[in-house]
């Protein structure tokens, strides 16, 4: 099993999820929060590339959602990322270790 930790800053959450006052709490000097989290299959390979493209696209400014299960009305979900400043990811590591394969491409 491996475990990934990222950091994230972000200030948007919605359909009854903390607001940001809530992570605010836990947020590092630098303004990011960690998280960390256990992981197996070929999942690992998914949350990699979509964590590493957040954090290019989002890094330049660039606001987007991200559509999770989109054809399916029971568990379609839209999440936004707002890459104009207040979100942001950095630092992802695998397993203690900085994470340096490109898995968007």
């Amino acid at each position: 099993m491996k475990i990934i930790k990222a950091k994230f800053s972000t200030r948007y959450k919605e359909n009854g999820y903390p607001q940001s006052e809530d992570y605010n709490k836990s947020k590092n000097d630098d303004g990011y929060s960690e998280i960390s989290f256990k992981i197996r299959g070929d999942a690992l390979v998914s949350l990699l590339t979509l964590l590493q493209h957040c954090e290019v696209i989002g890094g330049y400014g660039h606001s987007f959602d991200i559509e999770i299960d989109p054809n399916d009305s029971e568990y379609k979900r839209t999440i936004g990322f707002d890459g104009d400043g207040s979100d942001g990811i950095k630092d992802i590591k695998l397993d203690g270790k900085k994470v340096t394969r490109n898995f968007i491409d």
